[in-house]
């Protein structure tokens, strides 16, 4: 469940207009990575907190994406991966996703021996989603969190240009 994260608030336009104005496109880059890493800092903070419960080995811990950098997409867009890496061929962070999301009721058969045996029928109950680690990710209270950090980021960028 990896994330992308960008800057997405009301008056980003003006102050993206303000510091470029003061120093450049360069300075505006430096400025949007330095909000961006930490509003990815602030989720990845309530993702672990909210897993805690479910810890078991670690690997799911492990892969919280602590370190990752703010890539260029293309002119002017900027973007960063917050969450749980999701890597192709191994099922380490299929945790964060059943966890998140839940898993419905089914049936689980076991064929033990011959091929005359009938197969051994198993009901798994399912597994109830935690909204706490869906909300910890994708909850309003996150996305207007989020939105305040990066304006004041932005915002006190602009303040030391000005001064």
């Amino acid at each position: 469940m990896s994330i992308r994260m960008s800057l997405n608030f009301s008056d980003f336009k003006d102050l993206q207009k303000k510091i470029e104005k003061a120093a450049g496109l360069g300075a505006l880059e430096d400025a949007a990575e330095a909000a961006l890493k930490e509003s990815a800092q602030y989720v990845n903070k309530r993702l672990e907190t909210a897993m805690e419960p479910h810890r078991r080995s670690g690997q799911t811990e492990k892969s919280l994406q602590t370190k990752a950098k703010p890539k260029k997409l293309s002119a002017g867009e900027i973007s960063i991966d917050v969450g749980y890496k999701i890597r192709k061929g191994r099922q380490v962070n299929l945790a964060s996703i059943v966890v998140m999301h839940g898993a419905a009721a089914h049936n689980i058969y076991r064929y033990y021996g011959t091929p005359k045996k009938k197969p051994t029928t198993i009901e798994h109950p399912g597994i109830t989603a935690d909204e706490k680690v869906y909300d910890a990710a994708f909850g309003p209270a996150v996305d207007k969190k989020v939105q305040e950090i990066q304006r004041k980021s932005l915002e006190k960028a602009a303040e030391k240009l000005f001064k």
